[in-house]
């Protein structure tokens, strides 16, 4: 018989009781990050994706059709139920009334140096960049001189991603100063800073500035998201586009896979991806103007 152990609050006493769930699940897949006992708080919801807070990580449970995650598991499932909370305890995690057993670990770790070539890497990715409402592409392009006719809170955020980036000495600059800002359950400055990481530890760049901003950064998706990355673990759209990068320009079907993304996470992951690979070709200050002190 599979009970699921449920918390509640006595004074200062934590107790476990039992309750029958109804069915289990496997998982199709999870990414092997380091995952630790315990109760989980619910910070999102959907049919297709949850997100529990367990300490200071977050682990994604999406459904059959989501995109691999280092911290995620893929569920055989179509849509959730309702979740209000999670308990991990070695290999299962126990839901309401669903219980999931880990099984097929995926490892999305990519510790691969190489600087790629440079002119016809960006050759290639450029293409999949373009003005996009709620995209921090958009202020990449519009520093390349593209028109942008955004309005109302995309303009507003946009404008303020713009200057962030023109006025930024370094991309691992423009990163940290972008945490936070733009639209999405990751916000769009999360994403760029991925591409920003994920540029900078294929070329062996240090990123301890913007380790430190991202260990002080308070929102725990996004900063699960960012620290795999420091630690060089990637959604698989991300390995994927890398491990392609790796000897040559990237293909049209890894760019594909990663701009496709989300409603715009991909894009701003390949925004990163294109500011930083730039910044190798020319300095940014003669890309993109007179540059002020960060």
């Amino acid at each position: 018989m599979l009970f699921e152990p449920m918390r509640r609050n006595m004074g200062s006493r934590i107790m476990i009781k039992s309750k029958l769930y109804s069915r289990t699940f496997q998982s199709l897949r999870f990414g092997t990050r380091a995952y630790d006992d315990g109760i989980g708080r619910v910070l999102y919801w959907s049919s297709r994706a949850v997100a529990l807070l367990f300490h200071h990580r977050v682990i994604t449970l999406l459904n059959r059709y989501g995109v691999l995650l280092p911290s995620a598991v893929i569920v055989d499932i179509d849509k959730f139920p309702h979740i209000t909370s999670g308990y991990l305890k070695g290999d299962h995690i126990i839901l309401d009334s669903m219980r999931i057993e880990l099984s097929n670990p995926i490892d999305l770790s990519f510790k691969y140096n190489s600087r790629p070539p440079i002119d016809k890497s960006l050759q290639a990715i450029r293409p999949y960049l373009r003005i996009k409402s709620h995209s921090i592409a958009s202020a990449v392009l519009r520093l390349e001189g593209e028109h942008s006719e955004l309005s109302g809170i995309d303009k507003a955020v946009s404008d303020k991603q713009f200057n962030i980036l023109k006025n930024s000495q370094t991309p691992e600059i423009a990163a940290k100063n972008l945490l936070g800002l733009g639209f999405g359950l990751t916000p769009s400055g999360d994403d760029f800073a991925l591409g920003v990481i994920s540029t900078s530890n294929l070329l062996g760049v240090d990123t301890d500035m913007l380790k430190r901003a991202i260990m002080a950064y308070d929102y725990p998706l996004s900063k699960t998201m960012l620290v795999d990355a420091l630690d060089q673990y990637y959604s698989e759209p991300v390995y994927n586009f890398l491990d392609s990068i790796l000897n040559g320009p990237p293909t049209e079907n890894v760019l594909s896979e990663l701009v496709n993304v989300g409603h715009s996470s991909g894009s701003d992951i390949l925004a990163g991806v294109y500011y930083s690979l730039s910044s190798l070709s020319k300095p940014l200050s003669v890309l993109y103007g007179q540059m002020i002190d960060n």
